[in-house]
């Protein structure tokens, strides 16, 4: 009898990747949406990966970008406080978005200050902005700590198997000087999401020739945090996409933070221990809510585009991955 059934799963099993081959080679495109959804359905009932206590998401939220520049900021102060820093930050959030940039420093200097191991800003500098200078200051600073975002667009020119940027907007000059070599501060932001576009994994290396440059391999936010962070082993060491075991659903594995918080005295203190719970964090600090339209399609939902850079760097960080099911199918 056990002998029967072992006989009858082995045909059932064959059966099902003949089908598979069958239905790939007949529609394509089946049977890609069949494997994305059952794909999907894998990840969300499945086992998810532990979100790393070392990681934390400090969120430029609807609160934060909407500080009231009637503020009383002396009122949140004590009279003894001169902790004239945290004042102009919240001077400069209640004045609206976009901010001056000098709060990006602000920003570098608590956050480093209170032990954070790596600061990485999923967001993009592109132009020349009121700020850069102090900013630019804080980031030769904290040079080993901190991260900023860059982004490739369109397709061509760039070593990688489908999705094929041909462009790259790196900060601007006024923060990074242009180097031969990608900067160390720099990480590109981009997922390259499928044809529905779903974001089911990360590319961590991109091989790109810019203008009049060798080719050179670029990191993403996420790899350039884990190496500055200590780990440049655990980066994969291709140019895949490599499928994320997600953590949880959106705002439930990583907890996004109101980003104004770290400057108010009362929350630093009750909230963030003075600092102490900043320690040995990677810091990730990037948009939340549709307030800018910074959401990413997953398996679990529409997630906050910093949120899925914590999921692909707490991926990495346990070497938390899933196994492409098209793989199985060939190989049977």
């Amino acid at each position: 009898m056990p002998r029967r059934r072992t006989i009858v799963v082995v045909l059932l099993v064959a059966l099902c990747a003949a089908a598979a081959s069958l239905l790939d080679l007949i529609s394509p495109s089946n049977y890609v949406q069949t494997e994305s959804r059952l794909r999907d359905a894998i990840a969300r009932l499945g086992r998810t990966t532990p979100a790393n206590p070392n990681l934390l998401f400090l969120a430029i939220d609807s609160d934060t970008v909407s500080l009231d520049e009637t503020l009383d900021l002396e009122g949140l102060f004590s009279s003894s406080s001169n902790n004239r820093e945290s004042r102009r930050a919240l001077e400069i959030m209640s004045k609206g978005w976009p901010w001056n940039r000098e709060i990006y420093a602000l920003i570098l200097e608590r956050l480093v200050g209170a032990g954070a191991k790596v600061v990485a800003f999923d967001c993009l500098f592109p132009q020349p902005a009121p700020g850069d200078d102090a900013f630019r200051v804080a980031l030769e600073r904290f040079r080993p700590q901190a991260v900023i975002g860059s982004n490739f667009v369109s397709p061509e020119n760039v070593n990688r198997s489908s999705k094929i940027p041909s462009s790259y907007d790196r900060p601007t000059e006024t923060l990074t000087p242009k180097t031969p070599m990608p900067d160390e501060r720099v990480g590109f932001t981009n997922f390259f999401a499928d044809e529905n576009k779903v974001v089911r994994g990360a590319q961590y290396k991109v091989e790109f020739r810019d203008r009049g440059a060798s080719m050179a391999t670029y990191l993403s936010l996420s790899a350039r945090a884990v190496s500055k962070a200590g780990h440049p082993e655990l980066i994969p060491n291709d140019l895949a996409e490599h499928l994320i075991r997600f953590t949880g659903r959106p705002r439930k594995g990583f907890r996004p933070r109101p980003l104004f918080e770290i400057f108010v005295p009362e929350y630093w203190e009750h909230n963030y221990g003075s600092g102490e719970l900043i320690r040995d964090k990677i810091v990730i600090v990037g948009a939340e809510g549709k307030w800018q339209k910074d959401e990413l399609n997953t398996p679990f939902g529409t997630m906050p585009g910093a949120e899925v850079h914590l999921n692909a760097l707490n991926a990495m960080l346990q070497g938390e991955f899933l196994k492409d099911l098209s793989s199985f199918a060939r190989e049977a």
